[in-house]
């Protein structure tokens, strides 16, 4: 592999589960975990979306904090803080300079501000909006309040690119690290838009299914059920890891980002020096033209050799700026654990109809690399090759 990258820690919290061990799990039983929510109060006709439940969710915040963050926040202080503890690194301020924060998210934190709009349009209270939307509101909150509370002092970023979000922000903290400016680096992709107005947005654009039907890599698919969550990773130097003595769940190069889906994936395998992977995280967005795309690509560039293909979307929902950090965490779960991860599974041969199957357990096998990939809506694509680490003791 070209560069030497470590994932020391992960975390992750969505509707598959709020700690890594509980989403693994899911994945494994391959249970569903779509909802109908009343977004639009309880009057309405309810949404299929893939909620995450307060009260499950240890984002380490006091009630009286909770007052000036946004869910987008408390989703990734949630897994931020298992990826930090996972990687048994302890931030203080003022001691925690060399560490950076970068985070990816497309949609901000629309639940916080949105019933605030309300009253302002309605009503024209301007009293209405609190002084804290300013801090709240924005893409950057998670990073600037994570940074704050965790003592993280080192450089750090927030990156806004629909599902790519979290690969731009990956490889921002690859380059910090390779270029000398960190030595750690705390990557996650968030989104928390289950609110009427992104709700619709969304709908608008075409980026989830209407009816909450999820079908990929099929002439039926409208997009996925909406989800919210974050997953996160601690990223380190080969060098930084032995040093601290820890034990890495997988191995990384840099993100490879660019246009043109087919291209990008073939740069990302010879980055890292090898012809082909054993597993294949897939975006499957349920989109018919994206999926299709997707999928010639990944049939290309792997030569028609394909190996087991899954995606996480089947079970996480539609997650925009969370979407390529779940499928990440996803891929390092599958390359520690030595098994095809279950959910939403994709079995394709050249001249075959693809075939789709949900609810699928997790299978034990020989996991030693896996392939991630992922788009925008504007033909920009991102992959990454995934590796295990041999046993070092």
């Amino acid at each position: 592999m070209s560069a030497g990258f470590e994932i020391t820690g992960t975390g992750i919290v969505n509707a598959a589960g709020t700690t890594t061990k509980a989403y693994w799990e899911t994945l494994t039983s391959g249970q569903p975990t779509a909802r109908e929510v009343h977004l639009f109060g309880p009057d309405t006709a309810a949404q299929t979306v893939m909620p995450v439940a307060d009260d499950q969710v240890e984002h380490g915040w006091s009630p009286r904090q909770l007052k000036r963050l946004d869910r987008m926040t408390m989703l990734s202080s949630a897994a931020i803080r298992e990826a930090l503890a996972d990687a048994r690194l302890e931030t203080q301020p003022g001691e925690s300079d060399r560490v950076g924060v970068f985070v990816g998210n497309a949609t901000g934190g629309w639940g916080y501000v949105e019933p605030q709009l309300y009253p302002l349009y309605r009503d024209q209270d301007l009293a209405a909006i609190n002084p804290y939307v300013a801090t709240a509101w924005f893409p950057t909150a998670s990073q600037g309040e994570l940074s704050i509370v965790q003592g993280i002092g080192g450089t750090s970023k927030t990156f806004c690119a629909e599902n790519l979000s979290a690969a731009f922000a990956l490889r921002q903290a690859c380059w910090a690290i390779a270029d000398g400016t960190l030595d750690v680096a705390v990557v996650c992709g968030v989104e928390a838009p289950l609110t009427p107005l992104v709700y619709n947005a969304c709908i608008r654009t075409g980026t989830v299914s209407f009816d909450g039907a999820y079908s990929p890599y099929s002439f039926e698919g409208d997009g996925a059920p909406l989800g919210e969550g974050a997953a996160a990773i601690v990223l380190e130097a080969t060098e930084h890891s032995r040093e601290r003595r820890v034990r890495p769940r997988a191995r990384i190069g840099t993100p490879v980002l660019g246009s043109g889906r087919q291209s990008v994936i073939h740069r990302a395998l010879d980055e890292a020096g090898t012809p082909r992977v054993d597993y294949v995280a897939l975006e499957a967005r349920g989109q018919t033209e994206p999926d299709t795309l997707e999928l010639f690509a990944v049939e290309s560039a792997l030569a028609g050799d394909l190996p087991a293909m899954g995606a996480a979307t089947g079970t996480s929902g539609a997650l925009l700026g969370a979407s390529f950090a779940t499928s990440l965490v996803t891929a390092v779960l599958a390359v520690y654990q030595g098994a095809i991860p279950g959910g939403t599974r994709v079995h394709a041969a050249l001249g075959e109809r693809v075939r789709v199957t949900h609810g699928s357990p997790a299978e034990q096998a020989r996991i030693r690399s896996a392939l991630v990939v992922g788009t925008d809506p504007h033909d920009q694509a991102g992959a990454l090759v995934v590796e295990a680490v041999e046993d070092l003791t």
